[in-house]
């Protein structure tokens, strides 16, 4: 079972920040808290962590592992009910397809 309390959102922050300069360090931070995220049992969270870890596999040119991510933060973000994800999630998904 996850542990109670919310999951801290500075290592989503950070990862977001490094998402054109640097993916492969957005991408380990996205990854760690996901990792949390699923420790924490929070699905929202770790919907935005799957979005975040699509986002960086999209600048790293991955466009079938972001395809992937994309869609677990959609299904994810469908599950929880929240709408501004399901957007973002679906958008990125278009985004795979420029």
């Amino acid at each position: 079972q996850g542990q109670t309390g919310k999951v801290d959102g500075a290592i989503l922050l950070q990862a977001k920040k490094l998402w054109h300069q640097n993916p492969d360090s957005a991408l380990g931070l996205s990854q760690q808290y996901l990792q949390t995220a699923i420790q924490h049992n929070d699905e929202v969270e770790m919907a935005k962590a799957w979005n975040s870890i699509g986002v960086c596999q999209l600048f790293l040119s991955d466009y079938f592992s972001a395809r992937v991510s994309f869609e677990k933060a959609l299904y994810a973000f469908r599950k929880t009910g929240t709408i501004k994800g399901v957007a973002d999630a679906e958008n990125n998904i278009a985004l795979v397809y420029e």
